[in-house]
């Protein structure tokens, strides 16, 4: 029995938190980790810059953070509405 003041310290608290919560999340993070940076990745570019190069602005189109088929036709669509008003494609990634 601790003294008056103390608490009882468990092999099976960490920071105050019982172990296999500590542990489930701790792994539930590691896997939202994995799967945020890995859902990231896309060989298809989602953002275009195109340029007048007559009056040098420069206009952007981007694909909606879904990426779904409707959302990259919408996507290049604007890119070539962009081009038939005299605009070229400046950079795309």
């Amino acid at each position: 029995m601790p003294a008056s003041g103390e608490m009882a310290v468990s092999s099976r608290v960490v920071f105050g938190i019982r172990r296999p919560f500590f542990v489930g999340m701790c792994i539930a993070s590691w896997v939202l980790l994995l799967c945020v940076s890995c859902a990231s990745f896309s060989e298809k570019h989602s953002r275009t810059l195109l340029l007048n190069r007559n009056t040098g602005e420069i206009k952007e189109c981007t694909v909606d953070r879904w990426r779904t088929e409707q959302s990259y036709k919408a996507y290049q669509e604007c890119i070539g509405s962009y081009e038939k008003q005299g605009y070229s494609i400046w950079n795309q990634y």
